[in-house]
């Protein structure tokens, strides 16, 4: 599996663990080995068949694996190419990484789908125009006054800028002309 190492981690199901009779029923030394086992299921999506192979896998003790191996098997199942799989995680893997996948594909889109509307009548709000005027003293820059009534630089303006009328014009050229002089 070419995602098998992007799922660093699976859900655990504490309540089905805590449920479950057949687990229950087992040792805690078996119930350890089993939980180890079901983390290298994982991990590679499979397990072998030996007991020594598997005490390999585990760092443990080949006679400690093969005195519980019995009591445990029974939660695998054999797959086409004679390795052991545990049929519950190969279906929350199947679900991982269909959720994995997704969100690659969402990733190199730019992020989280957008959700569609559920009201099909509404449509994205239309551009609004902006009215502002601008004002010149010889205190300070010129500044716009609009968006809101409060005064903005010219370099923080938003929105669309509507050109000036005569009168305006003709009231920044004499401004202008006062500042140069």
């Amino acid at each position: 599996m070419s995602d098998q190492n992007a799922l660093e981690w699976f859900p655990w199901y504490w309540k089905r663990w805590q449920r479950s009779r057949r687990v229950l029923r087992l040792t805690i030394a078996q119930r350890g080995l089993y939980r180890e086992l079901l983390d290298e299921c994982w991990r590679v999506g499979h397990i072998p068949t030996d007991p020594e192979a598997l005490a390999d896998l585990l760092f443990a003790d080949p006679k400690e694996v093969a005195a519980l191996w019995p009591s445990v098997r029974p939660f695998f199942e054999f797959r086409p190419d004679g390795n052991l799989y545990n049929a519950e995680l190969a279906e929350i893997r199947k679900k991982q990484v269909a959720k994995y996948a997704a969100s690659v594909k969402n990733g190199q889109k730019g992020g989280r789908p957008k959700k569609p509307s559920k009201n099909p009548a509404v449509t994205q709000p239309k551009s609004i125009r902006v009215e502002t005027t601008l004002t010149a003293t010889a205190a300070g820059p010129a500044r716009f006054q609009g968006g809101g009534g409060l005064p903005t630089t010219v370099g923080e303006v938003v929105g669309k800028i509507v050109p000036p009328t005569a009168a305006q014009r003709e009231e920044f050229a004499a401004v202008k002309a006062a500042l140069r002089s």
